[in-house]
């Protein structure tokens, strides 16, 4: 609030009234500018931590997914090898059994872990992203929802490795990590097995494509490129 008092003493010609009027303007100019640069200042400080907190953030997704991308490699590996070792029974008419190939990155939990939004989301709801020049708010908005996407294709690949999960259950004995006996299943149960192993392995590669996209835009954020050129990092990678 802006206090202003009038001048001790009256006004007795029109001199002293426009020098009273404008002691009175210039006081209120005057708090008004510190008042402006008080608010000016602030915002500064804010959008600083902001900008700071968005960096940290992405310093962290990035160790994230790259930890991601190792572990869908992985799994694409013991998918493609199971794959095989299914086709090769198929083949042989069951005469041939191979030893089940353990996955080694076993975790009673969804060991795929997503990278984090919690800062940009706070930002938003408190409409500090405002605060950003224009051109990094967009470049945020657009790195952000390529985690959007990410979620998506994660959720679809969870329905599916709960379904691998399932069938593998119906042949195997005791508790995780499960173990099928393989040698338990007719033609047509192979065939299914073949299926689910083509088909999670067909989302895992989606997977894969769109955390690479997510870390490439994030790599690119934090070595301060620019919009176009984060897009053409973008367009490079899917």
């Amino acid at each position: 609030m802006i206090d202003v008092h009038a001048a001790h003493g009256g006004a007795h010609t029109w001199k002293d009234f426009w020098i009273h009027l404008g002691t009175i303007t210039l006081g209120l100019l005057i708090a008004i500018g510190l008042e402006q640069s008080v608010e000016k200042l602030h915002q500064a400080h804010e959008r600083r931590q902001l900008e700071a907190d968005l960096r940290d953030e992405a310093t962290k997704n990035q160790v994230i997914m790259g930890r991601d991308i190792t572990y869908i490699d992985a799994r694409m590996m013991w998918l493609l090898a199971r794959r095989r070792d299914v086709d090769l029974i198929r083949t042989s008419h069951g005469k041939t059994q191979v030893p089940y190939r353990p996955w080694a990155g076993f975790n009673p939990h969804y060991p795929f872990h997503l990278p984090s939004t919690a800062v940009w989301d706070a930002a938003k709801e408190g409409a500090l992203v405002n605060l950003l020049p224009k051109e990094e708010t967009r470049l945020y908005t657009i790195f952000y929802s390529q985690y959007d996407h990410l979620v998506a294709v994660t959720s679809d690949y969870s329905l599916v490795d709960s379904q691998l999960s399932a069938f593998e259950a119906q042949f195997a004995d005791g508790l995780p990590p499960l173990i099928p006996d393989v040698s338990r299943m007719n033609s047509a149960q192979l065939d299914k097995y073949a299926e689910l192993l083509a088909t999670e392995f067909i989302s895992e590669d989606e997977s894969r494509k769109r955390v690479v996209i997510a870390d490439g835009m994030n790599t690119a954020m934090l070595q301060g490129l620019t919009l176009m050129m984060t897009l053409s990092v973008l367009h490079l990678r899917r």
